[in-house]
């Protein structure tokens, strides 16, 4: 039996202006960009994705919180894993590809704003 619990802060679409204007501040980091188009193919594991970026495990979970509140993404345990995924609300709007979220007053394209840098090891 898998014990599996979901923190998100939201499960909408941000509707006010305080809390678009969240989603755009925590958008503003290079780094959260290049930790969510990580997410793009799908769900990851935390440990996972900070392998990928190339950062300590505290500062992508300190990325990830940021996310979480900003409600951009959602992260679930599943016994001793943490794995994150992009809200469903945002994922419905990513365009045609997948690379490129629109938010209606702007768009960003994940594929050419924020290269990821290769895989250590």
């Amino acid at each position: 039996m898998s014990s599996k619990t979901s923190r998100s802060t939201r499960d909408r679409e941000p509707r006010s202006e305080d809390e678009w204007t969240a989603v755009l501040k925590t958008l503003g980091v290079e780094s959260r960009l290049r930790l969510l188009r990580a997410l793009l193919p799908g769900p990851q594991c935390v440990t996972e994705i900070s392998e990928m970026l190339g950062e300590p495990l505290y500062t992508t979970s300190r990325h990830i919180k940021r996310l979480r509140e900003a409600g951009i993404v959602t992260s679930e345990r599943d016994g001793s894993r943490v794995v994150v995924d992009i809200a469903p609300a945002l994922r419905e709007r990513l365009g045609p590809g997948g690379a490129v979220l629109d938010l209606g007053c702007c768009s960003f394209d994940l594929a050419l704003c924020c290269p990821t840098p290769p895989r250590r090891g």
